[in-house]
C-alpha cells in the first residue's frame, strides 16, 4: 500500500442500515489519488443518470486527501462530492480544520453515504470500528448543540464532528456541511444531500496515523516552515487572516460591491483583516498541525445579540458577501451574519450573494409589495433617506437568437440619479407615476416582448385610475400607466 493511505474505504448503506469496508488496490489509489479524484470516481461509478439530488439515489462521498493526516502545514483537507442540487452537476465542497486528520486515524480513507435513513441518525466512528446511532434528538438543533451532545453522549470531549445544520435538514439548496462549528463544506449544497438523507453526524475519533515515507525528513521540513514562516508570502494571512486580501481586492475594483454593481465599496477599511484584528478577534485559531493560523476567533455583540467564539470569525468571502456586496460596513454586523450561518449550516456566500440581490431587487422597485410607498431607509446617521434606483432595471431577457443581454433602447427615460443611491433630500411634491421601459437586443436590434418599469415624479399628471400599456417597441415618459399592483402592470415575468 502506498505511504499515506488506510487502503479502506467505508460504505454506508442508510437505507438498509449496513455498513462495509472496502479494501483498494495500490492501482486506485495511483489513478485517483485522493480528495476530488477520489470523490470523483465513486461518485460518477455509483450515482444513476437522472439521480434527483436530494433523493436516496444521490451518493454523498466524504473522501480525505493523500496528505492529510501529516503533521505538515495545510494538508488537513476533506473533500464533500455528490450530484449538487444547486446545479444539478456535481457538487465538489472542500474543508479543513481537525475533522480530517481524525477521520484519516479512524482508518477510512473515504465514507461513502447512500439510501435514506428512516429516521435521523449519525455515523459514530472509532479507530476503523463503526455503527449508526439514533439522531432524533439532534434532529432540528443548531451546530454549537449538536456537537457538544455528541460529545457528552460519547464521553469524549476530543470527537470531532461533521454535519449538516437544520438548514441542510429543511433541503436548503446553498445549506453547507460545517466541522468544529465554522469550518465548513461551503459550496453546492451538500448540506442538503446530507440532510436529505437523514443522516445528522459523523461523528470520528481515531489514534493512528498515515505511515510516511521519511518521518525524520517530514519533521524537519515542518520546522522550517515554521521558523521560515515570518518572511515567508503568506504571514499578512496568518496576522489578518483571509481577510489581508480584502483591501488588495478594493483597490483592484474587485471587491464586489452593492450586488456587483461595483467592485470598489467606499467603507472597506471597516471591514477589513487589519481592523478585524484591531478590534474584535479574540484569538487565531489553526487547523491540524498548521502554523499559519489564518482562522478568525471573534467575539462582540450586534444590537444585543452576542457573537460567540464557537463560531469562529468572517473569512474573507464572508465579509466581502455580507458585507460590500450588501453595502453593509458594521464589522458586528457581518460578525454575526457569519455566526447564524454557522450555527444552521449555511453557505456564506450562497446566502450573502441571495441577500445582496434580494436588496438591489428591492431597491429597483422590482419586489415590492402591493399598497407600499416610495423606499424610505434609515441613514448611519438616524436621519430618513430616500432610497432612489439607481439603474432603470435589474432584469435584462435575453434574445431568442443570442445570448446578449438587452441593452435600454431609451436611455434618456433613466430619471432616477445615477451618481448616489441615495439622496438626503425628500421628493418634491407631486405623485409617482410607473412609465415602461423597452430592451432592445444588441445583436438583432429588435425589442424585447418584455419591458421593465422605471418610476417618475409628475408634478403635473395624476396617476390615472385605470391605465393602458404602452407598446414595448416604443417608450413614452407621457404614457398613461396604471398604478402598482394594478393587472395592467406584469407582476412576475
Amino acid at each position: 500500500m502506498p505511504y499515506g493511505y488506510n487502503g479502506k474505504v467505508l460504505h454506508v448503506d442508510l437505507t438498509a442500515g449496513k455498513l462495509e469496508v472496502e479494501e483498494l488496490e495500490e492501482a486506485f489509489y495511483r489513478t485517483y489519488l485522493g480528495g476530488s479524484g477520489l470523490g470523483m470516481a465513486y461518485a460518477l461509478k455509483l450515482i444513476p443518470p437522472g439521480a434527483d439530488p436530494l433523493g436516496p439515489d444521490n451518493v454523498l462521498v466524504i473522501s480525505l486527501g493523500v496528505t492529510t493526516g501529516a503533521p505538515i502545514s495545510g494538508q488537513s483537507r476533506a473533500t464533500a462530492t455528490a450530484k449538487s442540487p444547486l446545479s444539478g452537476a456535481i457538487g465538489d465542497a472542500q474543508a479543513g480544520g481537525f475533522w480530517p486528520a481524525e477521520a484519516k486515524g479512524a482508518g477510512f480513507d473515504a465514507y461513502i453515504i447512500k439510501g435514506k435513513a428512516k429516521e435521523p441518525v449519525y455515523l459514530w466512528v472509532q479507530d476503523g470500528e463503526a455503527e449508526l446511532r439514533d439522531a432524533a434528538h439532534l434532529w432540528g438543533k443548531v451546530t454549537g448543540e449538536v456537537q457538544a451532545t455528541i460529545r457528552e453522549e460519547l464521553d469524549d470531549a476530543k470527537i470531532e464532528v461533521l454535519q449538516c445544520g437544520p438548514a441542510g435538514e429543511m433541503g436548503v439548496r446553498f445549506a453547507c456541511i460545517i466541522s468544529m462549528c465554522n469550518r465548513a463544506h461551503g459550496r453546492s449544497g451538500m448540506g442538503a444531500v446530507m440532510g436529505s438523507k437523514n443522516l445528522k453526524a459523523i461523528a470520528v475519533r481515531g489514534h493512528q496515523r498515515p505511515e510516511v515515507a521519511d518521518g525524520k525528513a517530514l519533521t524537519s521540513l515542518a520546522r522550517w516552515g515554521a521558523q521560515n514562516f515570518p518572511e515567508s508570502d503568506i504571514y499578512g494571512m496568518g496576522v489578518d487572516g483571509t481577510a489581508d486580501v480584502l483591501a488588495y481586492q478594493n483597490e483592484s475594483g474587485g471587491l464586489p460591491t452593492r450586488n456587483w454593481s461595483s467592485g470598489v465599496f467606499e467603507g472597506y477599511e471597516a471591514i477589513t483583516g487589519a481592523a478585524m484584528s484591531n478590534s474584535i478577534l479574540k484569538e487565531r485559531d489553526t487547523c491540524y498541525a498548521c502554523v499559519v493560523r489564518c482562522k478568525r476567533v471573534v467575539e462582540t455583540e450586534w444590537q444585543g445579540k452576542e457573537v460567540l467564539p464557537q463560531y469562529g470569525g468572517p473569512e474573507y468571502e464572508t465579509l466581502a458577501t455580507f458585507g460590500s456586496y450588501c453595502g453593509v460596513d458594521d464589522l458586528a454586523a457581518v460578525a454575526y451574519a457569519n455566526q447564524v450561518c454557522n450555527m444552521y449550516g449555511l453557505d456564506t456566500i450562497s446566502c450573502g450573494a441571495t441577500v445582496a440581490f434580494a436588496m438591489d431587487c428591492f431597491e429597483q422597485w422590482t419586489c415590492w409589495p402591493k399598497g407600499r410607498p416610495g423606499p424610505v431607509s434609515a441613514s448611519a446617521r438616524g436621519r430618513k433617506t430616500w432610497s432612489w434606483p439607481s439603474r432603470a432595471t435589474t432584469c435584462r431577457p435575453t434574445c431568442r437568437k443570442s445570448s446578449a443581454a438587452w441593452a435600454s433602447s431609451t436611455p434618456s427615460t433613466r430619471l432616477a440619479p445615477t451618481t448616489s443611491r441615495q439622496s438626503t433630500m425628500a421628493p418634491t411634491k407631486g405623485t409617482l407615476r410607473p412609465i415602461r421601459i423597452a430592451w432592445a437586443c444588441w445583436t438583432c436590434g429588435r425589442h424585447s416582448p418584455r419591458a421593465a418599469w422605471a418610476w417618475k415624479r409628475s408634478a403635473t399628471r395624476p396617476i390615472p385610475s385605470n391605465g393602458t400599456a404602452c407598446s414595448t417597441a416604443s417608450t413614452s415618459a407621457n404614457s398613461s400607466m396604471a398604478r402598482p399592483g394594478s393587472s395592467t402592470i406584469p407582476t412576475s415575468w
